[in-house]
């Protein structure tokens, strides 16, 4: 947590030498990405050598995040995009998000080699969680907060969707803490809806944050309360302040950010391919792990290094994979829905 605090303080030194006070808006998701997969890898290496230690509890933070930006990013372009919510789940939910995660079964499936020792019945039944591959937990409970995303974006009344894009991530914090699942399961869906709301009440919030005064008071209270709610969640390991932590953590991310201006970072190559396989590189890192822990000697800094050059490696070519079928799917799509309609 160290590095975190010191990385959020730099950028807080930053911030205070601008006075352009800026939208969370796609150039901060674009350059924020490849550094939050970047910091989930380094998060599970965190044990594999002392030098990567206070990466151990950046999980759960940069998760949160991750959450955040997906019903920030929802809700905007539910509001500014025409017609958006039309075939969401075909390309939101099944083209984004478990397309992919067919081709990183088939990824694991491939280097596991053995598969008569699979057995999708004791991976289902897990006591932590149900898990396919490893990490894969977040697939299950991003696809959930999107269908109620969906249910809700059909609710003509606000009040109903807003209630919907609550009640709909609690539901799952609820359950899976219910059941015994793992922590990473319940910390941190709520972001989800924080995300949402916060892009609802965006002008507002910006409103109070836009000056100097209001960007060191907004960012002050937001260090007393995360270390109040990180204290106790250490201390006492209460669900509540744990779930309100890693969730609200978003928050003080993008007040930080606020005056940042991140368009020429957004533009550079290096960060727009970071960006494009972030999720992919969430995939497969697991499953590197897994195979390098299986088939190799390698430890500390060494294993950290292959698993990173290995992951996005893996991470490219699951992409252009994934580009592949969807793109061949779609002209096989058009040239039967052209004949079908030259029939008629």
């Amino acid at each position: 947590m160290i590095a975190f605090t010191i990385i959020i303080a730099i950028l807080f030194l930053v911030g205070l030498k601008s006075q352009d006070y800026r939208p969370f808006d796609k150039d901060k998701v674009v350059v924020l990405k490849p550094f939050l997969a970047l910091g989930i890898v380094l998060s599970h290496l965190s044990s594999y050598s002392i030098y990567l230690h206070d990466f151990q509890r950046w999980g759960s933070l940069i998760v949160g995040i991750f959450f955040f930006i997906s019903g920030y990013g929802l809700s905007y372009s539910l509001h500014y995009k025409v017609g958006y919510i039309r075939n969401f789940f075909l390309h939101r939910i099944a083209k984004a998000l478990l397309l992919p995660y067919m081709g990183a079964l088939l990824f694991y499936f491939v280097l596991n080699g053995n598969w008569s020792d699979y057995s999708f019945f004791d991976h289902i039944s897990r006591v932590s969680g149900p898990s396919l591959i490893p990490n894969d937990w977040f697939v299950f409970a991003l696809v959930y907060c999107y269908m109620f995303f969906w249910i809700g974006a059909k609710c003509k009344a606000p009040s109903l969707r807003r209630t919907v894009l609550f009640a709909g991530p609690l539901l799952l914090v609820v359950f899976t803490a219910g059941m015994g699942y793992g922590r990473n399961w319940w910390a941190c869906t709520m972001a989800f809806a924080v995300g949402a709301f916060y892009q609802n009440w965006e002008s507002a919030i910006l409103r109070i944050i836009s000056s100097r005064k209001g960007y060191i008071a907004s960012n002050f209270a937001c260090f007393l309360l995360f270390a109040v709610l990180i204290a106790c969640s250490a201390l006492f390991g209460n669900i509540i302040s744990t779930v309100l932590a890693y969730s609200l953590l978003p928050l003080w991310v993008v007040a930080v950010l606020v005056p940042l201006d991140c368009s020429k970072a957004a533009k550079n190559r290096i960060v727009l391919f970071g960006g494009a396989v972030s999720y992919e590189v969430y995939l497969v890192h697991g499953i590197v792990m897994d195979y390098l822990n299986r088939h190799t000697s390698l430890d500390g800094m060494a294993f950290a290094a292959v698993t990173l050059i290995t992951s996005f490696i893996a991470a490219v070519l699951l992409k252009y994979m994934v580009s592949f079928v969807s793109r061949s799917a779609e002209r096989a799509l058009s040239l039967l829905t052209g004949s079908s309609a030259k029939n008629t």
